[in-house]
């Protein structure tokens, strides 16, 4: 009998092609955040972040209605392959923020537990091989004393390197980290959280909408 697999977890990538102009203006905006709060950055601080630095809602400024438009697109398009009726959901930024990474910053293993999806989109990424988005397992397998290699069938994480201009969009409750950066300028990023709602009423006619 094969050895099978279960329960694989979705991630969805996409290289997008904005224009110059459109990024042009997400990088002036990040780099206005960068120059305001650098001086957060010590030996004591991996990165800098805008939802630790208050500004966590970048999709309400100007600068990133076409990002808007393309994570609310990947994003239906996610949980469109997962199974999930689009014209029944309503798809909501809950907080949205810029990420600058100095050399060696790094972000440790977390989850966002109080959206649904994650996505990061890669403002830029400046010549190097370094700063990769990790996913990591917490699988059962961990605590089996035989498994010493990654296999096919185990792994204990999952490095995905950064791409210029990529979009990366999962399940915001997977547990990710990011591996130290190096590069002698300031790595910038988008993160967003997104939270589904039901777009139609439930069956006790209340037209109000309601969290899946």
């Amino acid at each position: 009998m094969p050895i099978i697999t279960a329960f694989p977890i979705p991630v969805l990538i996409k290289d997008l092609k904005p224009e110059k102009e459109v990024v042009d203006d997400m990088e002036w905006y990040v780099q206005q955040f960068y120059e305001k709060n650098k001086g957060e950055y010590s030996e004591t601080a991996t990165n800098i972040t805008g939802d630790v630095c208050d500004d966590y809602l970048v999709h309400m400024q100007p600068e990133f209605a076409w990002l808007n438009e393309q994570i609310g697109a990947a994003a239906k398009e996610y949980i469109q392959a997962c199974g999930v009726d689009t014209n029944k959901v309503n798809i909501y930024a809950q907080k949205s923020w810029p990420v600058v990474c100095e050399d060696e910053g790094y972000i440790q293993g977390h989850v966002h537990k109080s959206s649904v999806l994650s996505c990061v989109f890669y403002l830029n990424q400046p010549d190097t091989d370094s700063g990769a988005l990790v996913f990591e397992s917490e699988n059962c397998m961990t605590q089996l004393p035989l498994v010493h290699d990654d296999t096919d069938l185990f792994y204990e994480d999952a490095p995905l390197m950064p791409v210029k201009h990529r979009l990366v969009l999962f399940p915001a409750s997977l547990l990710h980290s990011v591996d130290e950066y190096y590069g002698d300028t300031p790595r910038f990023s988008i993160s967003y959280d997104l939270v589904v709602t039901g777009s139609e009423p439930p069956g006790n006619g209340d037209y109000e909408n309601y969290v899946l």
